[in-house]
């Protein structure tokens, strides 16, 4: 988190980085992240859902294997991070499947 552009973004995407993350390291770094939007700029993060967790245990297994240790998420658990980051909740969507879940949130209050 030292990179420092001359230009804010007017979108940023975070895809897989909120998948390993515990909710309070998640609100940190939205928050870190914020700084570097437009005031209308556009956020859109994602996690891994609880639908995956219930539905491809096979998945989750080989993501295992990987030491990858997944903090599965849901909508209000996503929502709540968002928020407590400082954004503006939209909505969220979905891969296909409903195993990522996607929130979009613009800035409430601006740096």
């Amino acid at each position: 988190m030292k990179y420092k552009p001359t230009k804010k973004f007017d979108i940023i995407l975070l895809i897989g980085i909120l998948c390993t993350l515990e909710s309070e390291t998640c609100v940190a770094l939205l928050k870190k992240v914020r700084q570097f939007l437009k005031k209308d700029g556009c956020l859109i993060a994602g996690s891994v859902s609880k639908k995956m967790l219930r539905e491809d245990p096979f998945t989750c297994h080989l993501m295992s294997l990987g030491n990858w240790r997944m903090a599965f998420k849901d909508e209000e658990e996503l929502k709540q991070i968002f928020k407590k980051a400082g954004y503006e909740w939209k909505r969220c969507f979905t891969d296909s499947f409903g195993f990522h879940i996607m929130g979009v949130g613009t800035p409430r209050f601006y740096f």
